[in-house]
């Protein structure tokens, strides 16, 4: 009797194991999966009110700025309205500065895609503004976009040509009215000792043919004296009016952009352990910045020769995307050089664990068995 309760318990700790030893093996070979929502990653705008005498808002913008290279043109847009004949408004800017804020007179304003509002916030730190606009923006990126945007710029003979091209992902309740606005702005603009960027300099107000999409929109501004070209950009966004929501947007400059590779092989290929990533890249290049997937961009050692560690262990098993980009002091970005990679490091670890357990369970049988036969001869 004593050994069958032992061949008894045996048997049912192995029950119980290769349970579990099923379990991991099939969450390592088969993740669970994530419903994608249909639609395009959107690019949050953010539509800052703000002025050179305003005490709080050099703070603001600096942190407008730190957000603006750390999501990228891919993700995040950004303009700057000055008001109150501070030196950089317009009649436009300050139109806009009344729609928004609706009798609100405090400055700096900050609003996300047209409906999530911050008034009249007071601070002399750049990340109390960076912190409290940056949890507005990752809410906004959770919701992607029912419309797509491609832009182009070119220049010619004092004037500027922005080409938008609108595509609809998917079908979406029309509002009473939409418009596309496109603004143009300006980088590094030196103003009392200051520097600022993404001044609006113009804006012009066109409909949004919801009912003709796809369909391609030029607009042309004027270069007025004193504006310069080179560090000039333009803004497109939808808006609804009724709601104030900005459904998309996308912005695009004229500088001379740089470029960058990469010139390490890992494309399609599985990485298992620590990698070092090397690429160059080529122009004015002030950095170089490199992000896995969605996550936040880091700066790469080097620029024109740059590397960046890679840890497959701080990520989970399966297909990754690598992204560079290269930066310069004129706030251009160059084009995405992408490279995609598997990583195995959770899986081999299952596969341990499965080998180690199976082991156990092997040693554990043949000790009961041997037990068992010999209590029997006994």
């Amino acid at each position: 009797m004593k050994s069958k309760g032992h061949v008894m318990w045996a048997r049912l700790l192995a029950v119980l194991l290769a349970s579990l030893l099923v379990g991991v093996a099939f969450s390592a070979f088969f993740p669970a999966s994530v419903t994608a929502t249909e639609g395009e990653p959107r690019k949050v705008m953010l539509e800052l009110i703000t002025a050179t005498w305003c005490a709080s808002c050099p703070y603001a913008d600096e942190a407008a700025d730190d957000l603006s290279r750390d999501y990228g043109p891919e993700r995040f847009t950004v303009l700057q309205y000055h008001v109150s004949l501070d030196g950089l408004d317009t009649t436009e800017t300050n139109e806009r500065r009344d729609d928004y804020n609706a009798g609100q007179t405090g400055i700096p304003a900050a609003w996300f895609d047209g409906t999530e509002g911050v008034h009249s916030v007071g601070s002399q730190e750049v990340k109390f503004f960076y912190d409290l606009y940056k949890e507005k923006i990752d809410e906004r990126l959770n919701s992607p976009s029912p419309i797509s945007i491609s832009l182009t710029l070119s220049e010619s003979s004092g004037e500027i040509t922005a080409s938008a091209s609108f595509a609809k992902l998917r079908t979406i309740l029309v509002p009473d009215t939409i418009h596309a606005r496109f603004v143009l702005y300006e980088n590094s603009i030196q103003h009392d000792a200051s520097l600022y960027n993404y001044v609006v300099r113009d804006v012009e107000l066109k409909d949004f043919r919801y009912d003709a999409l796809p369909y391609t929109e030029p607009v042309t501004f004027g270069i007025e004296t004193g504006w310069d070209p080179s560090n000039m950009g333009v803004a497109v966004y939808v808006q609804a009016e009724t709601t104030g929501e900005v459904l998309q947007s996308a912005s695009g400059v004229l500088g001379p952009e740089p470029s960058v590779t990469i010139t390490t092989d890992i494309d399609g290929k599985e990485i298992s352990g620590p990698t070092t990533i090397e690429g160059t890249a080529s122009g004015d290049v002030t950095w170089v910045e490199v992000r896995i997937d969605d996550q936040q961009y880091e700066i790469a050692d080097g620029t024109t020769s740059w590397s960046f560690d890679l840890d497959p262990s701080q990520l989970s098993a399966g297909t990754h995307t690598l992204k560079v980009r290269a930066y310069s002091n004129s706030l251009i970005y160059s084009d995405i050089a992408e490279a995609e990679f598997e990583t195995t490091s959770d899986l081999l670890l299952y596969i341990l664990v499965v080998v180690i357990i199976a082991v156990v369970l092997v040693v554990a049988a043949l000790m009961v068995r041997k037990r068992g036969k010999e209590v029997s001869d006994v």
